[in-house]
């Protein structure tokens, strides 16, 4: 029988056997082991992970504050500087924004200055001129005619003394309102200057009235012409004139709320209508109060075969006047288109040799035949 050492081979072998068996179990409970330990370790990671996440995040969201606290404290490197808002101004304060400014002392009431007084017309002003001297005039009452008992309430006062006005025009316009109205008031007021209609009472009516309004608001006078305008029925008596008289003036107070105070004659204060019944007209409407005007320059605007040419030559007549003082009254007629057509020209010339114009009144001294 075989000897060992270390016993017979049988036992050996087990002894083998049983290592082999001791070692597999360590071997299998290795591998049993070695997932777990993986798996605990990738937990961990995750749980690593996630608190490095949250770690992240909170550097991002402190750093993040950070920047906007330097941006907002910059000195607007990033952003439009924002201005501070504007103090609301002294006629806007508001009451909140007087609540937060410490009051201030009341300061003393100024005492009232004396009225200033309005400056008077400038010379070149001979509208204001006029309307300055009426003001002041003293006035007479109108005595008793010898017709006083028609329309006795159809008289004025006049002015005591009346005034010349040197290189002055005083243009005058009869028989309207017409066809070239509109184009002399256009004229006129172009040019700032007034002047005088007398007005023809059968041409009053409600579809003129808007240019007679214009008249008034513009500044011009209005005086009476006629109502008819036929010379042998206006003539033929003084009831008879007082009667054609009396129609325009009632007209014209019913579309302008004033009376006219200054008349012409239809053809002139002489003419050869009236030879028989003009001094007895002119004594009557002088002792009612009433002035009127003839002209001492005319267009000719009324006479057969006027031209433009001629209508502007005979109204540059009156430049003879200048520097004599006396005043000048050109008769136009601003029922002809072709006449209303030069008033600008001829305007212009007498304000180019230094001429004025202005609207006749009471207080001017009258040119007549």
């Amino acid at each position: 029988m075989e000897t060992c050492l270390f016993g017979t081979k049988t036992e050996v072998s087990k002894e083998v056997m049983g290592a082999e068996k001791g070692e597999n179990k360590g071997k299998a409970a290795k591998r049993q082991k070695k997932p777990a330990e993986k798996k605990k370790a990738g937990n961990m990671a995750v749980v690593l992970g996630l608190v490095l996440l949250f770690g992240l995040g909170l550097i991002f969201i402190v750093y993040g504050l950070g920047l906007e606290h330097v941006r907002i404290g910059s000195a607007g490197m990033n952003t439009p500087k924002q201005e501070e808002p504007a103090k609301p101004a002294d006629h806007l304060v508001t009451e909140s924004s007087v609540s937060a400014e410490k009051p201030q002392e009341e300061k003393k009431p100024e005492e009232e200055k004396p009225e200033e007084k309005k400056p008077e017309p400038a010379a070149s002003d001979v509208t204001g001129q006029v309307k300055n001297a009426g003001a002041g005039a003293q006035t007479v009452d109108p005595v008793a005619g010898n017709y006083a008992e028609l329309y006795p309430d159809m008289k004025t006062v006049s002015p005591q003394e009346r005034q010349s006005f040197g290189n002055t025009v005083f243009l005058t316009f009869d028989d309207g309102p017409g066809a070239g109205t509109e184009q002399v008031l256009d004229t006129l007021k172009a040019h700032g200057i007034k002047a005088t209609f007398f007005l023809v009472g059968n041409c009053i009516s409600d579809t003129s009235a808007p240019l007679i309004r214009r008249m008034v608001d513009e500044g011009h006078t209005i005086g009476v012409h006629t109502t008819c305008h036929q010379y042998k029925t206006i003539y033929a008596s003084v009831e008879a004139y007082l009667d054609d008289f009396h129609t325009t003036y009632q007209k014209i107070y019913d579309y302008t709320g004033a009376y006219p105070t200054i008349f012409r004659f239809p053809g002139g204060s002489k003419n050869s209508y009236n030879k028989g019944t003009y001094a007895a007209i002119r004594d009557e409407m002088t002792a009612r109060g009433f002035t009127y005007y003839d002209w001492n320059v005319s267009t000719g605007d009324a006479t057969k075969g006027y031209t433009a040419e001629s209508i502007y030559a005979n109204a540059m007549n009156g430049l003879k006047y200048k520097d004599t003082g006396k005043n000048i009254i050109i008769l136009a007629h601003d029922i002809n288109q072709v006449s209303a057509s030069q008033v600008d020209a001829i305007v212009t010339a007498y304000e180019n040799e230094g001429f004025s114009f202005a609207a006749l009144s009471p207080i001017v001294k009258p040119v007549t035949f």
